[in-house]
């Protein structure tokens, strides 16, 4: 016989006036055996926001199988917080945890008390089989740890509630406060990864019972109708470090097929060992049954054999280790201008700012551009995952993100989002988890779509959806937010403009009047309008002009069969600086887009002193003055049209009676006024400095 022991049962008691008296009888038949075995048994009863009708039913039910009984009430609304408090309440040495809704086998306390006795101070009990009843019928099977596949732990849970340990275990590992209106839940995962993480050993006392009843009007029941699969508060068990060093041995044999992940399971009518207990606990609760029990699905704890999430997440935690970020970024990938340069400009002025101050660069997406990893400052580390996990989902790759995002980074660390797939659906997925994150949104440009002649701006979803009043919304130029509909849709939100900078040094002017050459760079995609520049082109080979056009920029839809078509177009490859084109003298520069912000581009050819001819969309007004900075077009939905106002702005130009010296000079007044480096500094501080005073 094992040496008494005071034992003691933290009940969680919320609002279970139909199932306390069965789940009271259930413990006591329980402890009853237990003090038949000389130990002392003490009930804990937590009442968590308890009704009139349950403490009744409470009151009313048989509480002599134990020797001490405590109540205590509570007002969290919160299972872990009631757990802590049900712990603290305690006096015996071990601790078994129970919900006033649930049943036990006869032998649960003691059996479990026995495989406790016999094993080491930091091991954690639970009961051979789980059997979900009432709104849901099944069968779990649960094995000791070294049976389990060990990486279940990071992306779902192979244990349950229901534990027995040692009380230093509880003391020492508290749970994690969850409730319904929190973002994070699961708090029994959290307690039995935190425990994983520190060593502890899981195992089972065989041939003993919790019956689950499933009902969606418990405390978690409440908050997991609204839960993802990944609401689980930060654990030290992901931190990466911490990660590494407790799977690094498992890891490695994983990987060389040491340990077997597909297991043997014993036949289906193992559940015949524990056939009398069944029929002993129909006679206190009549939707358990026998023949019910048998015809149920099951599962088993170690039959998980998934192990492409976490090892996955291991070969990025090598890359963290004992890293923490100020400043994280969801980005869908790299390329060499536009969005992807300036948020790569944002970071470097954070660096300047703040050099001690780790940055991390989430990537979602694919690209075929070359690692630009080398242009980004060096307090920045940038994590591919579409690279790194090429056979994972987007929503996959959405769960890491955040694993990452809870785990690395700071109590104050700001989170940087940029509209993409990547964005969008990590906040379908995850936005309720990253609520009290500070947030900045880069907005650059409205969509306007023409309706009977008149345009109508609409907003991306994504900031709609998104973006919080604490929030900060960050643009490449002012005229947005003039816009009615964004000041409607964001009318508390601090919205700030921060201007590109440009990277041109010492250039010369590109321009030549006797040049016959048109530049055109940009991103090549439906955005940048490519069915007008073709026009343009067309336009200009029936006029017999001399005039041909060279486009430069990075293939993102397959445009290169059309601009072959056009004899006046040619394509003529990508480029990583603005300054790799500059090898010869052109005659204008021209730009096409049917929506935009305020292109670095445009800002660099002002300095390149090129005249610049642009449509009048988003931002770009900002740098082109019409008739002085360059020609503004007035934008319209008919290529035709806007084709032929482009080649009589050529024409113009071409006809001597503009000033192009002083619009040139100009332009490039205005665009180093806009993109001084210093200036992009101070900028970035006071609006950081601010925004987060203001978080």
């Amino acid at each position: 016989m094992a040496d008494k022991q005071s034992i003691s049962i933290v009940l969680n008691i919320h609002r279970e006036e139909k199932y306390i008296e069965k789940s009271l009888l259930s413990l006591s038949i329980a402890a009853e055996k237990s003090r038949q075995q000389g130990h002392f048994i003490e009930l804990v009863a937590v009442f968590d926001n308890s009704d009139a009708n349950t403490l009744k039913a409470y009151r009313n039910s048989d509480r002599t199988a134990f020797n001490q009984v405590k109540e205590i009430q509570v007002s969290n609304g919160n299972l872990a917080l009631s757990r802590n408090d049900g712990v603290s309440a305690t006096s015996g040495s071990i601790i078994s945890i129970a919900d006033a809704d649930d049943l036990v086998s006869q032998n649960s306390i003691i059996s479990q008390v026995n495989k406790l006795l016999n094993s080491n101070r930091n091991t954690l009990v639970f009961n051979e089989f789980v059997i979900g009843f009432d709104e849901k019928n099944f069968v779990g099977v649960y094995r000791d740890l070294e049976f389990v596949n060990q990486f279940a732990f990071f992306d779902s849970h192979p244990y349950v509630s229901r534990v027995t340990s040692f009380r230093e275990s509880f003391l020492d590992n508290s749970y994690v406060a969850t409730s319904p209106i929190s973002p994070f839940h699961f708090e029994d995962w959290h307690f039995n990864a935190t425990c994983f993480a520190k060593g502890f050993n899981f195992t089972i006392a065989k041939e003993t019972a919790l019956y689950y009843r499933q009902r969606p009007s418990s405390i978690m029941g409440l908050s997991r109708r609204k839960a993802t699969a990944d609401d689980l508060a930060p654990c030290v068990l992901f931190e990466p470090d911490k990660f590494i060093q407790t799977y690094e041995k498992y890891h490695a044999e994983v990987l060389d097929g040491q340990f077997d992940l597909v297991r043997r399971h014993p036949p289906i009518n193992l559940i015949d060992r524990i056939a009398d207990d069944i029929k002993d606990i129909h006679k206190i609760e009549s939707k358990i049954c026998l023949d019910a029990v048998k015809r149920s699905p099951y599962f088993y704890n170690d039959r998980y054999v998934n192990t492409h999430l976490g090892l996955s997440y291991y070969k990025i935690a090598r890359l963290l280790r004992d890293k923490r970020y100020k400043h994280i970024f969801l980005l869908p990938y790299q390329v060499p201008g536009g969005a992807d340069l300036y948020i790569r400009q944002i970071c470097h002025s954070i660096y300047r700012n703040w050099p001690t101050d780790r940055t991390l660069l989430l990537l979602g997406e694919d690209t075929s551009v070359e690692s630009l990893d080398h242009l980004s400052p060096a307090n920045c580390d940038i994590i591919n995952l579409r690279k790194l996990c090429p056979n994972l989902t987007l929503d996959q790759l959405c769960f890491i993100g955040n694993r990452i995002i809870q785990n690395v980074g700071l109590n104050d660390s700001c989170l940087h989002l940029r509209q993409s797939v990547f964005a969008d659906r990590f906040c379908e997925l995850y936005g309720n988890l990253i609520c009290n994150n500070f947030k900045v949104f880069y907005f650059f440009m409205t969509e306007n779509i023409n309706k009977g002649g008149q345009n109508k701006t609409t907003l991306p979803k994504f900031l709609v959806n998104n973006v919080g009043e604490k929030d900060t919304i960050i643009s490449d130029n002012k005229k947005i937010f003039a816009d009615p509909t964004v000041k409607q849709s964001f009318p508390k939100t601090r919205m700030e403009t921060i201007y590109a900078k440009t990277s041109l040094t010492n250039i010369s002017d590109c321009f030549s009047l006797d040049s016959t050459t048109v530049l055109w760079a940009s991103r090549l995609d439906f955005q940048k309008r490519i069915s007008l520049l073709v026009k343009i082109s067309d336009k200009l080979e029936m006029m017999n002009s001399e005039f041909d056009i060279h486009a430069f920029g990075t293939k993102i839809i397959n445009v290169e069969t059309k601009l072959k078509e056009s004899k006046n177009l040619s394509y003529k490859g990508t480029f990583s600086n603005f300054s790799d084109v500059l090898n010869r003298s052109f005659f204008c520069f021209i730009y096409t887009s049917f929506f935009d912000g305020l292109p670095n581009i445009l800002l660099e050819v002002a300095q390149a002193g090129i005249p610049i001819i642009a449509p009048d969309v988003g931002g770009i007004s900002e740098i082109i003055i019409d008739n002085e900075t360059g020609f503004l077009i007035p934008d319209h939905h008919s290529d035709e049209v806007m084709a032929h106002r482009y080649i009589e702005a050529i024409f113009k130009l071409k006809s001597g009676k503009v000033d192009i010296k002083d619009m040139i000079r100009k332009a490039r007044e205005r665009s180093m006024e806009m993109t001084d480096s210093n200036f992009h500094i101070r900028r970035v501080r006071a609006i950081f400095d601010k925004s987060m005073t203001r978080q």
